[in-house]
C-alpha cells in the first residue's frame, strides 16, 4: 500500500500508453490550431495608423457618348466640372465631413496590388537602392477620409498637403528576411524613380502607416501614396461624422448621386466592404475555434471516464490509505499528479513534432518567432492542464468521499 506512484502508473502501462498516445496527438492538433489562431491575431493586431470607421464608398461611373442619356459637352462643361459639382453636393450634406477620390487600388479590402519599385538613382557602379511597393493612387482629400496618419506623428491634413504638391509617401512593410536589402527609411527625404522609368523623379516627403488589403494579411511590400489624375478615378470615399451613416444613407437624393454624365452607384460602408472580402476568413476562424473545443471536450470526457473508472478499480486501495492517515488532500494530490505525468511525458514525445510546426508558414503567411512559437505552446500546455485536472476533479472528489466500512466489507 505504499507503493510510490510511478511504480503504480508503470503497473498500469497499458491503460496509460494509450491516454499518452491521445494526449501525443491531441498536443499536436491544438498546438497547430493555436498557433493559427495565434499568428491570425498578430497579423491583425498590427493593423493601425488609419480610421475606417464611419466611412463609405460608391464606384464613379461615366455615361458614354453613344448612350441616349449622355448629356454633350460644351466650352463651359466637362468630365472634370461634373465631377467636381458631384463631390460639391456630397460635401453640402449636413452628415458628412469630407470626400475623395481614388483608384480601385486606393481602397481597403478589394484585393487589389498594383507593384513597383522604387530605386534611388545612383552615379557610376554603386548598388541602386530598391523597395517594393503597391502603388495607391488618391486625391488628397482620400487620405482625410481614410485618416491616413504618418509614422513621425504627420496628421492626415499633413500627408494631404505633401501628395498635393506632387511629393509620395511611402510605408514600411511586414518582413525584411534579407538583412541587406533596403529599408523604407532608406528613402525618405530622396528623389526616387519608378522601376524602369528613371525619366521622371519624385520626392519621397514622408512615411506613414500601410494599408493592408485585408485585416489578416500581411504587408508583403510597403504602400505608396500618391496624388491621381482624373482620368483614373474610378472610386469616391465618404466620411461621415460619427455615428450619422444611416441617417447620411438616407439623405441622398437622385441629385446627389448624379451631375451631368457622372454618377455614383454601388454606395457601400467599409463595415459590408470588410465583412464581404473576409468572411471566408471568418468561417475559417470559426471552425477552427469549434475543432479546438471539440477536441478539449474529447480529452475533457477521456479523463473523465478513465479515471472515473480507475476510481472504481482502486476504491479497497483508497479505502485502506484513508483508514492509514491518508487526507483528503493526498488523495486529490496522488490523482491530479497522475494526469500531470502523462501530460509531461505527452509533452516531451510530442516536442519533435511541435518543433517542426513551429517552422511551418502559418496560414496568411506569418511565421512565429521563437517567443510567438513559445507563447502558443504555454497556452496549449495550460489549457490542457486546466482541461485535465477538470476531467479528474469528479473522479478525485468520488475517491474522497468513498465508504470505507463498505468497501472494506465486500473485499
Amino acid at each position: 500500500m505504499k507503493r510510490k506512484l510511478l511504480n503504480q502508473m508503470l503497473n498500469e502501462w497499458r491503460p496509460n500508453i494509450w491516454l499518452v498516445l491521445e494526449l501525443v496527438i491531441v498536443v499536436c492538433v491544438l498546438y497547430a490550431l493555436f498557433s493559427s489562431l495565434y499568428s491570425t491575431y498578430l497579423i491583425y493586431n498590427r493593423s493601425e495608423g488609419m480610421e475606417l470607421n464611419d466611412v463609405y464608398f460608391a464606384s464613379l461611373n461615366f455615361i458614354e457618348e453613344d448612350n441616349e442619356n449622355h448629356a454633350p459637352y460644351d466650352s463651359i462643361h466637362s468630365p472634370e466640372t461634373d465631377y467636381a459639382l458631384l463631390l460639391a453636393n456630397l460635401r453640402s450634406n449636413p452628415y458628412v465631413e469630407v470626400v475623395g477620390g481614388g483608384s480601385p487600388n486606393s481602397l481597403p479590402y478589394l484585393y487589389n496590388y498594383w507593384g513597383t519599385q522604387i530605386e534611388i538613382p545612383q552615379k557610376g557602379d554603386r548598388t541602386r537602392l530598391q523597395y517594393q511597393v503597391n502603388k495607391r493612387q488618391m486625391s488628397p482629400d482620400m487620405l482625410r477620409v481614410l485618416r491616413i496618419h504618418g509614422v513621425d506623428g504627420q496628421s492626415p491634413d499633413e500627408l494631404a498637403e505633401l501628395i498635393a504638391k506632387g511629393d509620395i509617401i511611402i510605408s514600411d512593410r511586414d518582413y525584411h528576411n534579407d538583412p541587406s536589402e533596403a529599408k523604407v527609411d532608406d528613402f525618405l527625404g530622396k528623389d526616387v524613380y519608378f522601376y524602369k522609368d528613371s525619366l521622371q523623379t519624385h520626392h519621397v516627403g514622408a512615411i506613414a502607416y500601410g494599408m493592408r488589403r485585408s485585416d489578416f494579411e500581411p504587408m508583403w511590400s510597403g504602400n505608396l501614396y500618391m496624388n491621381i489624375n482624373f482620368s483614373d478615378i474610378k472610386y469616391v470615399g465618404i466620411r461621415v461624422k460619427p455615428g450619422t451613416g444611416h441617417l447620411f444613407a438616407e439623405s441622398l437624393s437622385e441629385s446627389d448621386m448624379q451631375v451631368g454624365n457622372l454618377y455614383l452607384s454601388d454606395l457601400k460602408s467599409i463595415e459590408d466592404m470588410r465583412y464581404s472580402a473576409q468572411i471566408e476568413k471568418y468561417q475559417d476562424i470559426r471552425n477552427k475555434i469549434i475543432f479546438a473545443v471539440f477536441v478539449l471536450m474529447v480529452i475533457f470526457l477521456g479523463f473523465l471516464g478513465s479515471f472515473w473508472f480507475r476510481t472504481q478499480q482502486r476504491a479497497s486501495e483508497i479505502a485502506i490509505r484513508k483508514v492509514s492517515g491518508a487526507s483528503d488532500r493526498a488523495i486529490y494530490t496522488r490523482f491530479f499528479g497522475e494526469g500531470m505525468i502523462l501530460l509531461a511525458v505527452s509533452i516531451v514525445l510530442a516536442l519533435p513534432l511541435i518543433y517542426g510546426l513551429s517552422k511551418t508558414e502559418m496560414p496568411g503567411g506569418w511565421t512565429l518567432d521563437v517567443t510567438q512559437t513559445a507563447t502558443a505552446g504555454i497556452c496549449t500546455v495550460l489549457i490542457l492542464a486546466i482541461l485535465i485536472v477538470a476531467g479528474i476533479y469528479a473522479p478525485a472528489l468520488k475517491a474522497t468521499r468513498i465508504d470505507i466500512a463498505e468497501v472494506l466489507k465486500n473485499e
